[in-house]
């Protein structure tokens, strides 16, 4: 329902030597997940009028997906995600704000805004993926390394109709930056992100 999410907690089963699972929603089955209701009315979602904001207020990410799933995740804002000692890639701390791994999500419709990552994936980091990523809003993420918006790194995601707008990166890819993927890009519209130097 509309409002504002912010409790952020480990879970030490999804946690391993080189990955820590801290983040406000953790999905390891096949669920459907809306936002945009009110407690007066779940049947119809506007998630314009009655936004469900999912704040992780830089304690952590905002969510992960992991398994060998198909979850949906639709009509939700997605902020305040941080990596920050995290984990999650060969380096360190990846995914801010969307933490995919193994997983063929469908992400559609939703903000994803304001979220960081020390390496790579402000916004969303894909390992190993065949998420459809969606007509959602991706804006004014940071990643201090590569793709600040999305790092796709392996599997073969569909990036379909989504806006990228002002999101940075150190290195490469302020929008996205895809390496070892069969990445699809269908229809989006890239604004203003800034991809860094070397």
């Amino acid at each position: 329902a509309q409002g504002t999410y912010s409790d952020v907690h480990t879970i030490s089963a999804l946690s391993s030597a080189t990955f820590t699972a801290t983040q406000i929603v953790a999905i390891t089955k096949d669920v459907s997940l809306q936002g945009g209701y009110t407690t007066a009315d779940w049947t119809t979602p506007d998630p314009v009028a009655h936004p469900a904001i999912l704040d992780a207020a830089g304690r952590g990410r905002v969510i992960v997906i992991s398994g060998t799933i198909t979850p949906t995740l639709t009509g939700f804002r997605l902020t305040g995600g941080n990596a920050q000692g995290l984990g999650g890639m060969y380096w360190g701390g990846a995914g801010g704000g969307l933490y995919i791994r193994n997983a063929a999500p469908i992400i559609d419709r939703n903000q994803i805004y304001s979220n960081t990552s020390p390496w790579y994936g402000g916004g969303l980091y894909l390992y190993n993926s065949t998420a459809t990523v969606s007509d959602n809003l991706i804006t004014d993420n940071a990643a201090q390394r590569r793709g600040g918006g999305i790092y796709v790194d392996g599997g073969a995601p569909l990036l379909r109709g989504n806006r990228f707008l002002d999101n940075a990166a150190g290195l490469e890819g302020g929008g996205v930056c895809s390496y070892w993927s069969r990445i699809t890009l269908s229809a989006n519209l890239f604004t203003q992100n800034d991809g860094g130097t070397w």
